[in-house]
């Protein structure tokens, strides 16, 4: 009897051990901790995509738990927090942004194609009189690799930059091609403040769902099962996200997120984030390449050139190119 009570004795001193440094820890990561008690658990960005590797559209409500056990649920989940606010961009950086593989690490690529985009690649490289180590963002970066529209920029030409992956199973595939630049396994927020949607996954189909309506997203039984083939994801403004990495300056964003582009684009702060040159993909956006024409000469961009694929569909996307680069 006495061993047993030791043996419970030395448990329940460790447990409070545990907990008390993991106070002392939060309490230091988080001064304003005590008012912000939704933070469940702070992770490693390892841990993270180790939790975001292994999701599925089939998972259980249990499951569920330990994706939303990394959000900061009241503030974060539910877009309390606008795009600028100090503390999302740390809940950012701490759980959201996944480094570049160090250069020794050899890439694992299918295929040795210099060019894997349909065009967009060299396209931007004229518009930018093939500038070298530049700063690019891919959102809808697939695997890293598959038309890819920045791969050639990191491999030839030295440049660095962020590949936006909402789909789990595809961010998944992306970090196994040790892609020189950082990566998040986001979405891009339609809004300026962050929000949860359903993704749906379909590999280089993938995008938000049209079914997500407001009433049922806030609906826990909906959170906690997403319907087959779709599954839950974080959106973050684009703004916060460069924010978080200390970016004002963007040479090429690739944007491609199947129907919610203007959406993602509306809610750029242009004044304090400057992006010579875009790629926009507009074959499902509605109001097609006129309102997305409109909406970025308004922007003050002019049309650079077009990337089409007749055959396949697989570019449909308006170069566009900022009037102060243009003589």
């Amino acid at each position: 009897m006495k061993s047993g009570a030791v043996v419970i004795c030395v448990v329940i001193g460790f447990l409070f051990g545990v907990g008390f440094y993991h106070w002392v820890v939060l309490r230091g990561q988080f001064p304003n901790f005590n008012s912000y008690p939704q933070f469940f658990q702070v992770s490693s960005t390892l841990n993270l995509n180790k939790a975001i590797s292994t999701q599925s559209a089939t998972k259980s409500p249990h499951d569920n738990k330990c994706l939303e056990s990394y959000f900061p649920v009241d503030e974060v989940v539910k877009g309390a927090l606008l795009q600028d606010d100090p503390r999302l961009l740390t809940f950012i950086r701490q759980n959201y942004l996944h480094p570049p593989s160090v250069p020794a690490q050899p890439y694992n690529l299918t295929s040795n194609v210099e060019d894997t985009s349909m065009g967009q690649t060299k396209m931007v490289l004229r518009a930018l009189n093939h500038a070298r180590n530049g700063f690019f963002v891919e959102a809808g970066a697939l695997d890293g690799e598959l038309r890819s529209n920045t791969l050639m920029l990191e491999r030839q030409f030295g440049w660095n930059g962020l590949l936006v992956e909402g789909d789990p199973k595809n961010y998944a595939l992306l970090l196994q091609k040790y892609r020189k630049a950082w990566s998040t396994p986001a979405c891009l927020a339609t809004r300026d403040q962050p929000h949860q949607v359903l993704f749906e996954q379909a590999f280089n189909r993938g995008r938000i769902s049209p079914r997500n309506m407001k009433q049922r997203m806030q609906q826990a039984e909906f959170r906690s099962t997403p319907p087959p083939g779709t599954t839950l994801s974080q959106c973050f403004p684009i703004f916060s996200l460069l924010a978080a990495l200390n970016v004002t300056e963007v040479d090429y964003f690739s944007l491609d997120v199947e129907g919610a582009e203007i959406d993602v684009l509306s809610y750029i702060p242009f004044h304090r984030v400057r992006i010579k040159v875009l790629s926009v993909e507009f074959l499902h956006t509605p109001g097609g390449r006129e309102a997305l024409r409109k909406m970025m000469v308004s922007k003050g961009y002019r049309v650079f050139g077009e990337v089409r694929d007749p055959r396949h569909n697989w570019a449909n996307d308006i170069i566009f190119i900022h009037n102060s680069l243009v003589p």
